[in-house]
């Protein structure tokens, strides 16, 4: 005959200790979880009850009652349940990495995290570490976005704000998001997407941008919002032929973002205008979106200006990468109506560059998309306290 299974002795022997001592033993072998003092308890119980009925099985019985106690533990306590993470869309506008804080980020690591935790095994911490960094990296993998470098950027973002349906337009042309989506007139604004030629019309409003070259193979564009736009007025447009429609100054308010090529024309993305040029108006007409200029050459910068103030002024002018990062200050210059010439630093530096005043970069090894920001400001340009009356982008373009 076949030993009865463990569960089945267990069962009898439950009922043999409910006979002995049924407070003692059954209600210590039924708690869902039976701490020491309980299984002693029971041990004890056994142990009378062999010397009773002369058991000479006691290991056998013990192990057939532990198992059974087991059996009960394992119906009474189930697994626990997670719920499924809900997706979460940040709001992004900082350049993100390693040892960046909340306080320094307004709250968008959190922001992040919040988004990664949708996703992978993400702690919330308000740090930037070495997991989130690992937890980018992961992501700009799945995204296809390249360089892969555990940091958030304008690609990164854009990647972000894809996922999180900023735009499900798939036709020949297509605006998957704008960065940022919302500033003051003269912000330069990133437009990403794909189906971009090397001579785009950006549409913003009734106006916008002619001539605008792409990068990063067909998937990005940049363009500044102007100060006024009219049917008649598109951001470098040379034609001879004008129409006589008066501009509208672009005033605070939503304006519609899209591209027109070769390819088509595409979906549109809503772009918050928070303050207007109420003031002076600048435009930077050199250098031009597109041209490259090498190390060392000579490059014109230009402006104009309407409504000028009528104080001692200056002309800070500052060189940005296209992603949006401060290189430095090319010049200060107290010419604020005309032009500027930049000696291009080279590695090592030429004799023309250090005559420049703050040196113009010299020393700098640049390479890359660029772009000029020019700020007008009360006084000399040094002192802290100026007024700033307006600053105004260039175009983008590349340095060799």
């Amino acid at each position: 005959m076949s030993p009865r299974p463990l569960s089945q002795q267990g069962n009898n022997i439950q009922n043999i200790l409910h006979q002995k001592a049924p407070e003692r033993a059954f209600c210590n072998l039924c708690a869902p979880n039976p701490s020491y003092s309980s299984k002693r308890s029971i041990y004890k119980t056994l142990i009378y009850f062999m010397k009773i009925k002369k058991f000479f099985a006691a290991g056998f019985i013990v192990l057939g009652v532990f198992s059974s106690a087991s059996l009960v533990m394992a119906q009474v306590v189930s697994p626990p349940i997670y719920p499924t993470p809900q997706q979460y869309c940040p709001q992004l506008s900082y350049n993100l990495y390693v040892g960046l804080t909340d306080y320094a980020t307004m709250g968008q690591v959190t922001q992040l995290q919040q988004f990664l935790s949708t996703r992978y095994s993400q702690p919330i911490t308000g740090y930037f570490g070495a997991i989130t960094r690992a937890n980018v990296a992961q992501f700009q993998r799945e995204q296809n976005v390249y360089p892969i470098t555990g940091g958030v950027g304008p690609l990164t973002r854009a990647a972000i704000a894809r996922v999180c349906g900023g735009s499900s337009y798939q036709g020949p042309v297509s605006v998957a998001v704008v960065s940022p989506s919302q500033g003051a007139v003269g912000t330069q604004v990133a437009i990403y997407g794909n189906g971009f030629t090397q001579d785009n019309r950006v549409h913003f409003g009734v106006g916008g941008a002619v001539h605008v070259p792409s990068y990063n193979g067909g998937t990005l564009l940049y363009f500044t919002i102007p100060t006024a736009v009219g049917p008649c007025s598109w951001a470098g447009d040379t034609s001879p032929i004008r129409c006589f429609v008066a501009d509208q100054q672009v005033l605070p308010g939503t304006y519609q973002i899209s591209v027109e090529n070769t390819n088509g024309q595409s979906n549109s993305i809503n772009f918050v205008v928070t303050q207007a040029n109420q003031h002076t108006s600048l435009t930077i007409t050199s250098p031009q979106g597109g041209v490259q200029y090498q190390n060392g050459t000579q490059m014109p910068i230009a402006w104009s200006m309407t409504n000028p103030p009528s104080s001692n002024s200056s002309m800070i002018l500052d060189l940005y990468t296209g992603a949006g990062a401060k290189v430095g200050t090319i010049a200060i210059s107290s010419n604020t109506s005309g032009s500027y010439n930049w000696s291009i630093p080279r590695v090592p530096n030429n004799l023309l560059c250090t005559m420049q005043y703050p040196n113009g970069l010299c020393g700098v090894a640049l390479s890359g998309q660029y772009y000029i920001k020019a700020t007008l400001v009360s006084g000399s340009g040094f002192d802290s306290n100026a007024t700033t009356y307006t600053s105004t982008n260039s175009a983008v373009f590349t340095i060799y």
